[in-house]
C-alpha cells in the first residue's frame, strides 16, 4: 500500500507540473530522486502504459529487478491531465490507483503530472530534470523532446488494434 503524500510542485515557474515519488511498499529506491547519478527513463501513462501492458509490465519489472536500488535507472511515469494548470493533488490518487489497477504499482519510482500544453510542459520537465528517454504515444510530445532525450513513439494506440 502506498502511503498518501502531498505532491510537490515542480519549480515555482511551472504550476502546470507536479511530481510525487510513490515510495511503494518494500524497499524504497534511493537512486536519482533528487540529483543522483541514475538515468531518468520516462513513460507516458494514457495511451502508452495502459495500451501496451503486455510489453511494459515485463520491461519495467526487468528494470526494477536489474536495478533494485534505482542507482542506474529511475523510472518516471510522465503523463498529462486534460486541463489547464494547475495540477490538482487528487489527480495523483486517481493516476496512482489507475497504475495499480493496471499492474504497475511497484514498477515505477516517480509519478509526474503535467497540465496542458502537454508537449511544452513535458519537454520543460525533461530538460530541467535531465531525463534521457521518453516513450509516448503523442507525436507532438516526442517531437518536443530536447536533443539530449531519446523520444520513442508508440504508434498503435491499443493492443487490440483499435
Amino acid at each position: 500500500m502506498v502511503a498518501a503524500q502531498t505532491p510537490r510542485l515542480w519549480r515555482a515557474r511551472a504550476p502546470a507540473v507536479a511530481a510525487l515519488a510513490p515510495q511503494a511498499a518494500g524497499e524504497p529506491r534511493a537512486g536519482r530522486a533528487e540529483g543522483g547519478g541514475a538515468v531518468r527513463f520516462c513513460v507516458d501513462l494514457d495511451g502508452t502504459l495502459d495500451s501496451f501492458t503486455a510489453f511494459f509490465i515485463p520491461l519495467l519489472a526487468a528494470i526494477k529487478q536489474a536495478d533494485p536500488t534505482g542507482a542506474q535507472v529511475w523510472v518516471t511515469v510522465l503523463t498529462g491531465v486534460d486541463h489547464d494548470p494547475p495540477v490538482r493533488p487528487e489527480e495523483f490518487d486517481e493516476k496512482r490507483q489507475y497504475l495499480n489497477e493496471l499492474g504497475y504499482g511497484q514498477l515505477y519510482d516517480e509519478l509526474v503530472l503535467v497540465a496542458r500544453p502537454h508537449d511544452e510542459n513535458k519537454a520543460m520537465w525533461v530538460t530541467d530534470n535531465d531525463a534521457r528517454a521518453l516513450i509516448d504515444n503523442s507525436k507532438a510530445n516526442v517531437k518536443a523532446m530536447p536533443a539530449s532525450c531519446l523520444g520513442l513513439l508508440c504508434w498503435q494506440t491499443r493492443e487490440d488494434g483499435s
